[in-house]
């Protein structure tokens, strides 16, 4: 070879490894496989479609957003549970409305990939199938259609969830909870305060905390009840609660837990508790938390307490 083939040679080596090194983190693919890939998912036979469909998330995302919605709608079971593995990060519009007939199908697989896609684009209409799901056979199931519905649009989500909170799977009612919490719809309330109560202390803890983001001060006494929970994450999630609703009338029981020979945890949420109902038992206790607390733990979380009330605190640490 001569000096200039071989010359040639070597650039066009280096030019190769260069875009295999500067290709995205899905790979090197050669220019013209999206069209192959499209190709095939017109092909008759589903094993060379499930194999294209294996290899749209390799794709350039203008390509995926392209090929995934018919692909979508292919007859195969297998290729359309390889398409949704493209789905990801793409938000293409009216992706919920195209899966949601896949609530219904035999497969629990498809039901499953149809509630995490609705999860990721809720569809104008699936609310009322989202609920026939919530009574699916298949835990697993019903909690991705629990989820689904916490970010669905429609406004009678929160009802359609409010009818599971007995769900007989202890995680199923949890993942019901967490949507009720993030629809915040004040029906919510009297249901989670039974909830409080519940044989599962996940559960318990879940409702807990979805009282103190919904803000009702109707949750106060089912909230002090939970401070006696032999559980010491319900009995934080029941103080971070107490916190957020700011409610005086629960400061005597939380300085109580300051009294009692709790774990460091908790003796830290009651502290954090406290600094949000400045009320002046609230800033005695804290203050003398400050100069008496063990572990360091507790006297962290009065100090922080302190600088979170602010001024009144500072009023307060004058007169002592």
């Amino acid at each position: 070879m001569s000096r200039l083939g071989l010359r040639a040679a070597l650039m066009f080596g280096v030019w190769v490894a260069g875009t295999l090194v500067a290709a995205p983190v899905y790979g090197f693919l050669w220019p013209n496989s999206a069209e192959r890939i499209e190709a095939q998912l017109r092909s008759s036979d589903p094993v060379v479609r499930r194999r294209a469909a294996a290899r749209l998330a390799k794709l350039p995302r203008a390509a995926r957003e392209r090929l995934v919605p018919k692909a979508l709608t292919d007859s195969d079971a297998e290729v359309r549970l390889a398409v949704t593995e493209a789905t990801a990060e793409l938000s293409l519009p009216g992706l919920g409305d195209r899966v949601v007939g896949w609530l219904s199908d035999p497969d629990r697989r498809i039901r499953l990939a149809a509630a995490r896609l609705l999860t990721q684009s809720p569809g104008s209409r699936a609310v009322a199938a989202l609920g026939r799901v919530l009574g699916d056979p298949d835990p697993q199931v019903r909690m991705a259609a629990a989820g689904a519905l916490a970010v669905a649009t429609e406004a009678d989500a929160a009802l359609v969830l409010l009818g599971h909170v007995d769900d007989p799977d202890h995680q199923v009612r949890r993942a019901v909870i967490l949507g009720l919490a993030r629809l915040a719809d004040p029906r919510s309330v009297v249901p989670l305060i039974g909830k409080v109560q519940d044989a599962r202390p996940e559960v318990r803890g879940a409702a807990a905390r979805a009282l103190g983001e919904l803000g009702d001060a109707r949750a106060v006494s089912a909230l002090v009840l939970a401070l006696r929970d032999n559980d010491e994450m319900v009995q934080i999630a029941a103080l971070d609660a107490l916190g957020a609703l700011k409610d005086k009338t629960a400061v005597t029981s939380i300085v109580g837990i300051l009294n009692q020979k709790s774990a460091p945890p908790v003796l830290a949420a009651a502290l954090r508790a406290l600094g949000g109902v400045p009320a002046p038992e609230s800033l005695d206790a804290l203050v003398k938390a400050v100069a008496l607390s063990s572990p360091d733990m507790a006297r962290q979380a009065a100090q922080a307490a302190l600088t979170k009330i602010g001024q009144p605190a500072v009023a307060h640490l004058e007169k002592c």
